[in-house]
């Protein structure tokens, strides 16, 4: 016992500092805010915890005391995720222990505490290591129900702590839900193997703990999943569910219909790349695990399998929108135990063959096999790398985490109070800016996506409203208003902003190249100050490490009359000669020669906002139409900063 909770003490210490060095270094990402803000109004202003948008509501709740104890910063809104974290690490060797034995828990424990979606996640401020940390407690007091016949009143304590556990993940995330699932097809295949399967069944009557929810779990799979059911069973629940979560627990099967047609295995995809890139190879071990356990230990092998094959098919073909890696941690250490149980049977068979009457020595080195397995490199490098932007692969999140604490450091104090403040993420904008919540920051986004009509469509705008939502309203507040700003980060440049809103902004207001980074772009207007340079084109390469390509723009020559063409460049920050490259129709490719700036001419200043001209063969180009595409090289090294920005492209 002894050593047990010292390797489990051990495994903990191990995964705290995986879990917290470095916690307050990434910026807050748009969902953080969900909690961050509401527990800071909440502590702060004395606003309201509860708002319609209730999503993960526990969590806000946990946060809020450090709140109140300490600073409202990133370390304290994302403390409470690390010890939900480090709960569950205790959680699943508990459950793993009573499943099968306590070296399965070790296992299970390493396992998760070395998993770096598991670690990922411990180190945000959403709503995910707390949602799978009361999906374990539900787990763990389910199978305690089960596994021991129970006195009356230890029964119904167990359920009633089951219950809340139920409710507590519900509060979460409301992907709790599957639980239900989950409990169904546990008892329907339990109540077959105790029923059929074991030698030693006696009957005992109907009122049974395997009998007593057997119709109900039945009934819960006809109602959800066979369409005459569901259509019975949802002016039912619209008459106390909201009608977003009535369209999603009941499936609409016309829609599934056409995914099936069209994209068949995308979610099944999604959630086996998490299964598939955390441990690599593992994963393999896992769904062998099950079948191992279920031959081995029937009720033990039941009860995983219960608890995530059905859900995982569940979430993959039927309940498959909203789909992301993050939803798979609520049933994720199920998969984990189930792969350590398939190692202890390997190392069990190696013992008896093997390594006979040292058991010490295989447990230890299959511990140490374990974790030179885990991806101890990539945690290193999640917890190390100082880096915004993709901090772990694809597969494990699709978060791209915008640096916005540096852009804020820079212009808070250049901001005056009647300033106009736009931003495409204003929580982000209020949040480093310590802008109260009275201050009104217009949110940059003209479109919005239909979950009905599933696809987007521009923003509802009233009559006469102050509003960003149109290029009209953008027009209007910056005619009206004598200085103003804008913060935009990558919603800027996708579906979500209106590409003539875009150009607005972009021919209007002054562009700061010093003031943003390569996450967050910075425009403002002042009336009272000359206008800076004019742009034409904004496109940033090579700034963020992935943009190296610009869009592709049109060329008009009318006469190709002369052997040299002249093409004005207006750009800034280039280094070196081979920094930038025009792709001319696809074909030609030159590059952009610092000594042709006119401001380099001057002063040799490479990296100023200049203008390049470039003579170039009348041979590259043709009459007509012609493409002009520009490209960063990424193999440029010492830049003083990473990339370069352009403005404006013609001919001379």
């Amino acid at each position: 016992m002894k050593k047990e909770t010292i390797l489990l003490a051990v495994i903990l210490l191990i995964a705290a500092t995986f879990r917290i060095v470095n916690l307050d270094y990434l910026s807050l990402w748009v969902d953080e805010y969900v909690h961050v803000l509401r527990a800071n109004d909440f502590v702060h202003n004395g606003a309201s915890i509860f708002t319609n948008d209730n999503n993960g509501v526990l969590l806000t709740l946990f946060i809020s005391p450090f709140y109140a104890l300490f600073e409202s910063n990133e370390f304290w809104a994302r403390f409470p995720s690390v010890l939900f974290g480090l709960a569950s690490i205790f959680l699943i060797f508990k459950l793993a222990k009573s499943l099968f034995n306590p070296t399965i828990g070790l296992y299970s424990a390493l396992l998760l505490a070395l998993s770096q979606y598991h670690i990922f996640w411990s180190r945000i401020a959403r709503n995910y290591a707390i949602f799978a940390f009361f999906m374990l407690v539900c787990l763990y007091i389910l199978h305690q129900l089960y596994k021991y016949d129970q006195h009356q009143k230890q029964a119904i304590k167990k359920s009633s702590l089951l219950l809340c556990a139920f409710l507590a993940a519900l509060l979460s995330h409301n992907l709790a839900f599957f639980l239900l699932f989950g409990y169904a097809f546990y008892i329907i295949a339990l109540h077959i193997q105790v029923r059929y399967f074991t030698k030693k069944y006696q009957w005992n009557g109907f009122l049974t703990k395997y009998n007593l929810a057997l119709i109900p779990a039945i009934l819960l799979f006809l109602f959800i999943l066979l369409p005459f059911f569901g259509d019975l069973l949802r002016p039912i629940l619209s008459l106390f569910l909201p009608k977003k979560i009535v369209e999603w627990v009941v499936p609409n099967w016309d829609y599934l219909a056409e995914l099936f047609k069209t994209k068949p295995l995308h979610s099944w995809n999604l959630y086996l790349d998490v299964l598939k890139f955390d441990y690599n190879h593992f994963y393999i071990l896992g769904f062998f695990g099950f079948i191992w356990a279920i031959l081995k230990k029937p009720q033990a092998g039941i009860f995983i399998f219960s608890f995530f094959i059905p859900i995982l098919l569940l979430m993959s073909f039927i309940f498959r929108e909203p789909v992301l890696p993050r939803y798979l941690i609520g049933i994720y250490p199920i998969f984990l135990i189930s792969i350590a149980f398939f190692i202890d049977g390997i190392v069990q068979f190696v013992a008896k063959k093997i390594i006979k009457n040292k058991p010490t020595l295989v447990f230890s080195v299959s511990l140490l096999a374990i974790v030179s397995l885990c991806p101890i490199s990539e945690n290193y490098k999640l917890v190390m790398g100082k880096k915004h932007g993709r901090v772990v692969p694809k597969q494990l999140s699709h978060w791209n985490f915008a640096n916005w604490k540096e852009p804020a450091i820079r212009v808070k104090n250049l901001i005056q109070e009647n300033d106009i403040l736009m931003s495409t993420n204003r929580n982000s904008t209020r949040f480093y800016l310590d802008c109260s919540k009275e201050r009104t920051i217009y949110p940059f986004r003209q479109r919005k996506y239909d979950v009905n009509q599933h696809k987007y469509i521009p923003l509802t705008v009233e009559n006469g409203a102050t509003n960003t939502k149109s290029l009209q309203g953008i027009v209007n507040l910056f005619n009206q208003n004598e200085r103003g700003w804008l913060f935009a980060d990558y919603y800027f440049e996708n579906v979500l902003t209106d590409p003539i809103a875009r150009q607005f902004i972009i021919q209007n207001l002054n562009y700061h190249y010093d003031l943003g980074n390569e996450f967050i772009k910075v425009f403002s207007w002042d009336k009272h100050k000359p206008r800076l340079a004019k742009n034409y084109i904004l496109e940033e390469l090579g700034r963020d490490g992935i943009k190296n390509q610009s869009s592709e723009y049109k060329l008009n020559l009318k006469k190709k009359d002369k052997k040299i063409i002249t093409l004005n460049i207006e750009a800034q920050g280039l280094d070196y000669n081979n920094e930038l490259y025009l792709l001319i129709n696809n074909k030609t490719k030159v590059n952009v020669n610092l000594s042709t700036g006119d401001q380099f001419k001057k002063t040799k200043n490479k990296r100023a906002r200049q203008t390049f001209q470039l003579k170039l063969k009348s041979s590259f180009f043709r009459e007509g139409k012609n493409t002009v595409k520009f490209q960063y090289n990424p193999k440029v090294k010492k830049e003083r900063e990473k990339g370069c920005v352009i403005y404006r492209l013609n001919i001379s």
